[in-house]
């Protein structure tokens, strides 16, 4: 007769003041240790691996550094209590519920078709262009926060990003917050996982710090938008033995795959063509980071995690959304208008587009233009609403901001909704006609002629200002 097991009885840990936590499902695993979901909302803990006496005294150290580090209004879930545990370190963290490990998202983005080519129908039901672009904005700025206040993360890979499970949303959290520092990690305890890891810290000319940060996140968003590794998808890194290639590779001795001037390591062809896909801004700071910063000497070119979120953010608000109902898919707007995806050509009156200009009242020399052509523009597509701003809207909180008014587009038209206290009048180009708008006004669609309008924010009477904001389209 066979005997019956028991049911294994629930694992509980204890924090400092004795408060009981009972494991529940793993959410994540690294080279340092496991995350676990446990019985308190929004409640997670971390558990490391077994440690010496000696590094179990340094990593307790080195946690409560952390805690006691400015990392209020950052999406990092910070170490809020130490864990009662022998032999190992570990601590209790918030985490919001309803999030998965980036890891997960790319595995589930690698599966290919039986043709050996990328599952487009996987992109698509994992968010798409668009919500990849979100997600990467998100990140960009809760790093370039955390550099703003003088700290690195670490070690920056999928395993320690959690984003959200549904693909409605791109919240964007970070764990493992034992590896932030505020000065750089040298020495044999810096940590990184390979493929992610900057050449500098393999080639150990530096440890963990604010540059390498900037790296990892270049090597996660190029994956995330296109299935591509930086150097990894190159042919020599396939035709050359395996372990000899992804070392140098690591070691920044390669050439990254779409490198200007060097193509002896030139894209495989697995996974999505970045020059097809992406504008030349991004591939722009992609080049800076992948070419000239590999090596030691032009680690100061790097791009910064701010210039990445600037420019992601100017990405967000230029997605144009294929209307092919077979695809559906957003892409980076052009001016042939043709979709990345499935080169469907969008009609003109499926979507806006809208140019920020500067209007400047007195330029400081009479020959001057009064108008300055800002390097801001957005797409409207149909039934989207998008809020105008004084503002440029680089800014990292822009949901603090008051927008002057929002747009809507319907097959109808075009709504212009201002907001209280805003002072705004639709002119034509030459501004011989105007007209205030004080409440909500509908642009018909049977209206549309292509002529050029914009919409102009007034300062209010008896403000001194130099300049006021203008957003241009064709109606």
């Amino acid at each position: 007769m066979n005997s019956i097991e028991k049911p294994q009885k629930p694992q509980v840990v204890f924090d400092s003041k004795k408060t009981p936590y009972t494991l529940k499902r793993k959410l994540g695993e690294g080279g340092q240790g496991v995350v676990v979901a446990t019985d308190h909302p929004n409640i997670v803990v971390k558990i490391s691996k077994p440690l010496s006496n000696d590094e179990v005294k340094r990593q307790r150290l080195k946690i409560q550094k952390v805690m006691r580090a400015n990392l209020r209004f950052l999406n990092i879930a910070r170490p809020l209590d130490m864990l009662q545990l022998k032999s190992r370190v570990g601590y209790v963290m918030e985490l919001m519920d309803g999030l998965e490990s980036l890891e997960d998202t790319l595995d589930k983005f690698s599966i290919l078709t039986d043709d050996g080519h990328l599952d487009l129908e996987v992109y698509r039901n994992t968010g798409g262009f668009k919500r990849r672009i979100l997600i990467l904005k998100e990140l960009a700025s809760t790093l370039a926060k955390l550099h703003g206040r003088g700290m690195a993360y670490g070690d920056l890979s999928p395993n320690n990003i959690f984003i959200s499970q549904s693909v409605e949303h791109h919240q964007v959290w970070l764990i493992d917050a034992d590896n932030i520092s505020i000065h750089e990690q040298n020495g044999t305890h810096h940590l990184y996982t390979p493929n992610y890891a900057a050449p500098e810290l393999i080639r150990g000319e530096s440890g963990s710090n604010i540059s390498t940060d900037c790296w990892s996140f270049a090597v996660i968003a190029l994956q995330l938008l296109t299935n591509t590794h930086p150097f990894n998808s190159g042919v020599l890194v396939e035709d050359e033995d395996p372990d000899i290639a992804l070392d140098k590779a690591s070691r920044g001795e390669y050439p990254w795959i779409f490198d200007t001037k060097d193509d002896s390591n030139v894209w495989s062809g697995v996974g999505l063509p970045l020059d097809a896909l992406l504008s030349h801004q991004l591939m722009a700071l992609f080049e800076r980071c992948f070419g000239v910063s590999r090596v030691y000497k032009g680690i100061v070119e790097r791009p910064s995690m701010s210039e990445w979120h600037y420019i992601l953010q100017q990405v967000s608000q230029m997605l144009l959304r294929c209307q092919n109902t077979n695809c559906n898919m957003s892409f980076i707007y052009n001016k042939n208008q043709e979709c990345s995806f499935c080169d469907h050509k969008q009609s003109d009156d499926g979507y806006l587009l809208l140019s920020h200009y500067l209007y400047i009242t007195e330029p400081e020399f009479p020959q001057e233009d009064h108008w300055i052509k800002c390097p801001e523009h957005a797409v409207l597509n149909m039934s989207d609403t998008f809020a105008l701003y004084n503002e440029p809207y680089s800014y990292f909180d822009m949901e603090d901001l008051k927008p002057l008014c929002q747009l809507t587009l319907t097959t109808q038209g075009l709504q212009i909704s201002p907001e209280s206290g805003s002072h705004i009048e639709l002119q034509n180009k030459e501004a011989s006609t105007t007209a205030k708008i004080i409440s909500s006004r509908m642009l018909k669609a049977e209206q549309k002629k292509q002529k050029t309008l914009q919409l102009c924010n007034f300062p209010l009477a008896g403000q001194q200002t130099i300049g006021y904001p203008v957003w241009r389209f064709k109606w």
